[in-house]
């Protein structure tokens, strides 16, 4: 009975101690307020993010060595790149846990002020593009080269490009997919429709998948606004859907039209 009393006591007292360490623990936690903690929340998402990213890659690579075919080789040393790339983006953003690598020490990755952290979101912009590109090809190749899984395979990259353009916006960057106010493109282009049907959509060869776009016919001051979703010859073409919205009686072709990108 001793022996017993004796090992309760220590029990208690071990946990009283580690109550008290995680109450401290937490009330300091919680002075962090603030930019401080506005900051951190960022940081949280952008790494949830990418451990996202690496993580479709991984399934990714997973099925493609679980049902091969002929392109697998290339389709999964693509996705082995990507997430090279998204390691150093990780430890670019001084992301911790989940298998990636452990962030570099503050005093490290800020050095230089204010033009060490714009170098870091430099470079976490460009690696966000270039993953996004990967994603791009690989659906260009998926439609060329088409089997039973391109389907999934096509929507599991147009659904991890969407992530790419939201930790984009997060890290504020600019230009090659981020999300901004209205910008007038494909000047002097001629729009029309595809015959594809479905929701109202476009393609396009100058745009990646996910990029929104409105479409104002000049001629009768009707306009559209679509999400690209797949490649084509064009700036910009629509499918019936989406022609529809903006189409002048008995014309298949808009020749005096404003195509602006809104996201």
């Amino acid at each position: 009975m001793s022996r017993k009393r004796m090992i309760t006591k220590k029990k208690k007292i071990v946990l009283l101690v580690g109550t008290a360490a995680l109450v401290g623990s937490a009330a300091f936690a919680m002075t962090g307020t603030g930019n401080a903690g506005q900051r951190q929340g960022n940081e949280s998402s952008r790494c949830n993010g990418l451990a996202r990213l690496g993580a479709d890659h991984q399934r990714f690579i997973a099925n493609e060595r679980a049902n091969p075919n002929v392109n697998s080789r290339a389709r999964i040393a693509n996705s082995i790149a990507a997430i090279r790339q998204i390691r150093q983006q990780q430890q670019s953003a001084g992301c911790n846990g989940s298998g990636r690598r452990q962030a570099v020490p503050p005093g490290d990755r800020q050095g230089g002020g204010d033009q060490g952290a714009q170098r870091g979101g430099r470079g976490r912009c460009n690696g966000l593009a270039r993953l996004g590109a990967d994603h791009q090809r690989f659906i260009a190749n998926e439609r060329a080269n088409p089997n039973v899984n391109s389907r999934a395979r096509i929507a599991n990259s147009i659904a991890a490009i969407r992530q790419i353009r939201q930790q984009q916006q997060s890290a504020g960057c600019n230009g090659s997919g981020r999300r901004q106010a209205a910008q007038v493109v494909c000047a002097g282009s001629t729009v029309t429709l595809s015959g594809e049907g479905g929701a109202p959509a476009a393609s396009s060869n100058q745009f990646p998948a996910g990029t929104q776009l409105r479409v104002t016919n000049l001629d009768n001051n009707r306009s559209t606004t679509v999400e690209v979703n797949s490649p084509s010859g064009s700036c910009v073409l629509l499918n019936n859907a989406a022609f529809e919205q903006v189409r002048e009686p008995g014309k298949n072709v808009i020749r005096n039209v404003r195509v602006e990108r809104v996201g």
